[in-house]
C-alpha cells in the first residue's frame, strides 16, 4: 500500500455547483489520495478562514454572513442619518458597489456623480462600524479579511500555505483583482 503523503489540492470555483463537480472529477483521477483536496468557491474557503481564525481578526465568534439585502438594509439606515445636499434619494445598490470598490481598492478610480461619491466615502466607516457591531461580514470581506489575516498574522500564512502543494482555479480568466491577490500570496511558498 503506498503511505506517501497525498499532495494538498486545493479548487477554487465561482460556484458551489462547479465545486462539487470538480472535486468529484479530481477525487476520480487521483483515487483515494484525496484527504488532503479542498474545494469550494473563493467565498466559503475566506469563511471557513475566518471561521478558524476569528480571533486574530476580532470578528465575534458567532458572526454571520450579511447577504446583499442585509448589506443594503444598513446602508439605508445609516443614509437617514447623513444630511446631504440637495438630494434625496440614492440608489443604495449602487452605493455599496461603490463603497465595496473602495475598501477593496482605495486608490482606484470610481466613476460616478460627486453627490454619490462623497456620501460613499461618508458612510464606508460608517457601514464597517455597524457591521462589526451587528457581528456581520458581507460577501466582500470573505476575500478582503483573509488577505488582512495573512498580512498581520504571517504564521497563519505560513500553515495555510503548508496544506497545499497545489492550487486549481476553475474558470480563472473570471477572477477579480481581490481573488487574484488572495491567490497570489497564497501561491506565494510554491509558485
Amino acid at each position: 500500500e503506498n503511505t506517501e503523503k497525498p499532495p494538498g489540492i486545493c479548487v477554487l470555483t465561482f460556484t458551489n455547483k462547479s465545486a462539487k463537480e470538480l472535486k468529484v472529477r479530481v477525487k476520480d483521477q487521483i483515487g483515494k489520495k484525496t484527504d488532503s483536496l479542498w474545494a469550494g468557491t473563493f467565498h466559503s474557503f475566506g469563511l471557513q478562514l475566518l471561521r478558524k481564525y476569528h480571533r486574530r481578526l476580532e470578528l465575534n465568534p458567532r458572526f454571520h454572513v450579511a447577504d446583499t439585502s442585509d448589506c443594503q438594509a444598513i446602508v439605508k439606515d445609516l443614509l437617514i442619518n447623513i444630511s446631504n445636499t440637495g438630494k434625496n434619494s440614492f440608489q443604495v445598490d449602487k452605493l455599496l458597489n461603490i463603497m465595496q470598490t473602495y475598501k477593496t481598492n482605495p486608490h482606484k478610480t470610481v466613476i460616478a456623480e460627486e453627490d454619490y461619491l462623497a456620501v460613499a466615502k461618508v458612510l464606508l466607516p460608517k457601514y464597517e462600524s455597524r457591521k462589526k457591531a451587528l457581528g456581520v461580514v458581507d460577501f466582500e470581506d470573505l476575500l478582503q479579511m483573509p488577505i488582512e489575516l495573512f498580512e498581520r498574522h504571517p504564521d497563519v500564512l505560513t500553515k495555510v500555505q503548508g496544506l497545499f502543494n497545489y492550487f486549481m482555479v476553475d474558470e480563472f480568466q473570471d477572477t477579480n483583482e481581490t481573488q487574484m491577490k488572495l491567490l497570489n500570496i497564497l501561491v506565494d511558498q510554491h509558485k
